[in-house]
């Protein structure tokens, strides 16, 4: 194709009926992707109640182990038992609060 043919085509802009065509698609690919979002919001905040109570666990089992050794050593490990009452209550806090939707700023 020489040049001369190139200049002669024109550009000729799409009717209303490809434009309505385009935004009609555009509209869905925009809901698919606010969906997606959603779902994608939905799962972080699973995992993330997962992780606090994973974490509420370990507390629980940790704290299943220093009763049975408070028992045998009750002044000595007293003050431990108190602090991890405490990181249990603050974990049980965040996860009922993720729970019910209510969440921290941070944790």
């Amino acid at each position: 194709m020489n040049i001369e043919r190139i200049l002669e085509i024109r550009y000729y802009p799409p009717g209303t009926e490809r434009l309505n065509y385009i935004l009609e698609k555009l509209d869905q690919h925009e809901k698919k992707l606010r969906d997606l979002s959603a779902k994608l919001n939905d799962a972080f905040d699973k995992l993330k109640a997962k992780h606090i109570h994973t974490l509420l666990s370990e507390a629980h089992q940790r704290a299943a182990q220093l009763q049975q050794t408070y028992t045998i050593h009750r002044e000595s490990f007293k003050t431990k038992m108190e602090e991890e009452k405490a990181h249990r209550a603050q974990l049980r806090r965040q996860f009922y609060m993720y729970r019910t939707g209510k969440y921290p700023a941070a944790i």
